[in-house]
């Protein structure tokens, strides 16, 4: 796992909330300094957030997690680890190794993807009223990448950045919801504690990811492209996924007119 499950949800949380709430406020300081979160009561980690007990367990809860023990023992075990693309010792050695991994990630999943598969889910986004773009973090970014995309073609798509309200949505869906998940790494579901949402069973799901195999028994259609998995690797392969959709979808557009 290229990124650990807390700072993953901790960050969508951020990404999604003003500054002053108390969502923001107990990511952030979980964030700030989670060798020292860890070791926090219940108690202490309110005062450190100016919030009530009662809002850490909603906290908590709207993270998909039982409680404030199973949210400590995620901080104990969270992996906050970055990896460089390069460690050349000048900085214009490093740009070149960097943009080199960059650019042979491209070609990796360019050669990889199979465009037959895209063009079946360009006509099923333009035949599904109701398409939700789902993602997180850098996985996010691309799916509202294509939702810009395709709202200039006149396509509107729901795209959620909490996820919990990813999981809300996918709890309500049915059998006419269409659901694209990106998930650079495949471990999408593993955000999801082990439940998964009711919805996910009558709705169509795709899963864009850079693995080989569907990591769950609800997807009905994989994308997948080969890839490294490297940190480095990951917005640009999701992005550049998320722009052939959105080339092909313009294309059969015009087709169709």
């Amino acid at each position: 796992m290229i990124y650990g499950k807390l700072p993953i949800v901790l960050l969508s949380v951020m990404a999604s909330q003003e500054d002053g709430t108390k969502e923001y406020a107990i990511a952030h300081t979980i964030l700030s300094n989670p060798h020292q979160a860890a070791g926090l009561s219940i108690v202490e980690l309110a005062e450190r957030c100016h919030v009530s007990v009662s809002s850490i367990s909603r906290f908590c809860r709207a993270l998909g997690l039982s409680d404030f023990a199973e949210l400590r023992e995620l901080i104990g075990q969270a992996d906050w680890h970055f990896a460089p693309a390069s460690r050349a010792p000048s900085a214009e050695e490093r740009k070149s190794d960097a943009i080199r991994l960059m650019h042979g990630s491209i070609d990796r999943a360019a050669l990889s993807v199979d465009m037959r598969q895209i063009s079946l889910l360009c006509r099923k986004i333009a035949a599904n009223e109701r398409v939700a773009l789902f993602g997180l973090l850098k996985a996010g970014t691309a799916a509202q990448c294509l939702q810009a995309d395709l709202l200039l073609q006149g396509k509107m798509t729901i795209c959620k950045t909490p996820l919990a309200q990813q999981i809300e949505y996918m709890e309500r869906a049915d059998e006419r919801d269409l659901i694209l998940i990106f998930s650079y790494s495949g471990i999408y579901f593993d955000y999801l504690n082990q439940h998964m949402p009711a919805g996910l069973r009558k709705a169509h799901v795709v899963f864009i990811a850079g693995v080989k195999d569907a990591p769950s028994p609800c997807i009905d259609q994989l994308i997948s492209f080969d890839s490294d998995l490297t940190q480095a690797s990951h917005p640009v392969q999701m992005q550049m996924i998320a722009a052939l959709i959105a080339q092909e979808y313009a294309w059969q557009r015009d087709a169709r007119a």
